[in-house]
């Protein structure tokens, strides 16, 4: 979640109504994640594994998707080094790979290719 909000506030602070626009509609879908995870972590909540994987894909799939349109947004400057939105997308794809049991990544696989 923190990472998806630096993402957001990286996307916003660029001078485009493109990126306000779209930090926005990202914000959006934010908020509804979180509601779910709260909703999740409530004491006499009992998940299902299933739900949980997908939700966990699902919050991997939206920091995939701030962090790489924070690099289309700021373009080849995005790439250099010192830049926040390299940065947030490295991340990005550590959080993809790290602890994540097959399930989560069958979850995101399958987000990923859903627009092809």
């Amino acid at each position: 979640m923190g990472l998806c909000r630096a993402g957001i506030e990286l996307i916003d602070e660029h001078d485009s109504d493109l990126a306000r626009d779209t930090a926005r509609r990202f914000e959006s879908r934010l908020i509804e994640l979180r509601n779910e995870v709260l909703d999740r972590c409530q004491p006499n909540a009992s998940p299902d594994p299933a739900d949980v994987a997908r939700l966990r894909g699902a919050c991997n799939d939206l920091a995939l998707r701030i962090t790489h349109a924070a690099v289309a947004i700021y373009k080849g400057t995005a790439l250099l080094h010192g830049h926040p939105a390299q940065r947030l997308a490295r991340e990005a794809l550590f959080l993809l790979v790290w602890s994540c049991p097959n399930p989560v990544i069958d979850c995101t696989v399958q987000l990923l290719a859903a627009t092809c």
